[in-house]
């Protein structure tokens, strides 16, 4: 658990510095050892402290910490993590509706926030399938406090030294492979990059659907090996950028492998991600082993 949010704390470090903002993490845990789904531990904490940030102004500050809050018991321990900020705080009307989808209170619209309101919805979603609890205290004016629990299965050093994880690097083959990330989350891109530069992808960004779509079109045959395509974006969602993708003249651009990559997992979802011409659908936080094994099948019968 200290490796985790050591390597959050360096994450965030850059662009809380870049808003003056006073970040610190801190912990106070007996057990360290934890089994837990790291993607979506670490889609929690990029969704809470994400949003921390959007709404912290310049001069503010922002705690993370997470403490170990029960002993173990029958191998199991509780960890409680809190996110608290100094930003424009919300009502307490609203801090009853946070949760909810597309959910977004007047004055952070004002200020002209950008997004739809879904982080939060998403982080409660995951905590659910966790068996995590998340609530939030709030004044307007005075800040934020997020805090969400996990009980967590314990380990030992052990568990760690010989860990029967998922395929890393070294199950796989993609050196020299290049893959277009298209995707409009700053700290998305960051750890969606890391990962694929882990298993030896070159890898070329897209914030957006126009972005997506014109280095689509200066691209030469086989300068991408397949795109990886988020749905939810500014200026064009990924269903328009695919559709117009599989509308170009030279074969080589008009048919290269597009995997969806959406929050959405419901099976309207896929079908609108098949009928844009979508080739794979993968529900976010994204199961690294199963997108590598469906990027390998994918390039194994390109």
């Amino acid at each position: 658990m200290s490796e985790l949010l050591t390597s959050t704390k360096h994450l965030f470090a850059q662009d809380m510095k870049k808003k003056d903002i006073d970040f610190s993490v801190e912990w106070d845990i007996q057990d360290d050892v934890v089994f837990v789904d790291r993607l979506r531990f670490e889609q929690i904490e990029l969704n809470l402290l994400g949003n921390a940030m959007k709404y912290t102004p310049a001069g503010g500050k922002i705690t993370y910490t997470v403490s170990q809050i029960s002993e173990v018991k029958d191998g199991y321990a509780v960890y409680e993590g809190r996110i608290t900020d100094t930003g424009i705080g919300m009502s307490k009307e609203f801090v009853g509706r946070v949760f909810e989808a597309f959910e977004r209170e007047k004055s952070s619209t004002e200020d002209k926030k950008k997004g739809i309101g879904l982080g939060l919805t998403i982080t409660k979603k995951l905590l659910d399938q966790m068996g995590g609890t998340i609530c939030c205290e709030s004044e307007p004016g005075a800040g934020s406090t997020f805090r969400y629990t996990m009980t967590l299965k314990v380990g030992e050093e052990a568990d760690i030294k010989n860990p029967e994880d998922a395929p890393g690097p070294e199950a796989f083959s993609f050196k020299g492979k290049r893959i277009l990330l298209v995707e409009d989350n700053e700290m998305n891109r960051e750890i969606a990059m890391e990962i694929l530069c882990e298993f030896g992808f070159t890898v070329d960004t897209a914030e957006d659907g126009v972005i997506a779509v014109d280095k689509m079109m200066k691209s030469a045959p086989g300068e991408y090996d397949l795109i990886l395509m988020d749905i939810q974006m500014p200026n064009m969602d990924g269903y328009k950028a695919t559709k117009l993708i599989r509308q170009l003249n030279n074969p080589y651009q008009a048919q290269i492998p597009i995997v969806a990559l959406t929050a959405n997992a419901f099976e309207k979802d896929r079908q609108d991600a098949f009928e844009a011409g979508m080739n794979y659908h993968m529900a976010k936080p994204i199961d690294v082993a199963n997108l590598m094994e469906t990027i390998n099948h994918i390039l194994e019968n390109k």
